[in-house]
């Protein structure tokens, strides 16, 4: 199947603070990006509407949003190099209940490992914890937006910007209720836009939870503003470890 060109939506009315920002021309575009089976899906959040774009690497995905300001992205972006994250345990405690979504974050060099065995042995040594073969499956994807190193990209994660809009925990994404809750938090125009991608696109280059996470960072990114931890750490190349998320949220 060959997906079609990006589309442009008109926004609907609404009182939210994301949708009235789009309502002023001239204000800032963000973009929300998830990883997927066939690279990278972005949704970009324009006055006036949304488009969307898949891209299997990172690169031609940032350079395809070139007019963005803020792209949020869930990958883990500052990597530890000799103890775990604040960022995640802030998040788990925030995620209560979901926070098997949020995993350990690799060391650095154990990103760049030629193996599973390998990593795993590296993060051992460096973070006292071996790697999972989940987290090593991803670490591909880390070792890209680390290498590539885009200032507009902002470390991001899906099931906070969906908590903040729901006010409560989800039934799991992966489930027919989950998509089904996720995809009522969102406005009709990101609703119609999920509609097409999964026309355009079939599962085995874009799931059907990438696509909502995508739109529900895309949607709350102008409300984030705030970090975890606040203020940020930093690692060793100077970039922040820290997750971006609304004001509001506060872990437990």
């Amino acid at each position: 199947m060959t997906p079609r060109s990006p589309s442009t939506r008109r926004a609907p009315k609404s009182s939210s603070p994301c949708a009235n920002l789009l309502a002023e021309q001239g204000a800032p575009v963000f973009a929300g990006v998830d990883g997927c089976p066939g690279g990278w899906f972005g949704v970009a959040h324009r006055a006036g509407g949304v488009d969307m774009h898949r891209a299997e690497c990172l690169a031609d995905l940032c350079a395809h949003f070139a007019d963005v300001h803020q792209i949020f992205i869930d990958i883990p972006l500052g990597l530890p190099s000799s103890e775990p994250r604040q960022a995640d345990a802030l998040a788990r405690r925030v995620l209560r209940g979901q926070s098997s979504s949020v995993f350990p974050v690799p060391c650095r060099a154990a990103v760049r490992a030629g193996s599973w065995e390998e990593a795993s042995a590296i993060n051992a040594s460096v973070l006292g914890r071996r790697l999972s073969k989940q987290t090593w499956n991803i670490c591909r994807k880390i070792r890209e937006a680390d290498e590539l190193g885009e200032v507009r990209l902002r470390e991001a994660h899906p099931e906070i910007a969906f908590r903040s809009l729901a006010g409560a925990p989800l039934a799991g994404k992966k489930t027919a209720e989950g998509r089904a809750t996720r995809l009522a938090l969102l406005p009709s125009v990101f609703q119609d836009l999920y509609e097409r991608a999964v026309a355009d696109w079939p599962r085995r280059l874009l799931a059907r939870d990438d696509i909502l996470d995508a739109c529900a960072l895309a949607l709350v990114a102008p409300d984030m503003t705030a970090t975890l931890p606040s203020p940020p750490e930093y690692d060793a190349l100077g970039r922040p470890m820290a997750i971006w998320v609304p004001p509001g949220v506060v872990p437990p």
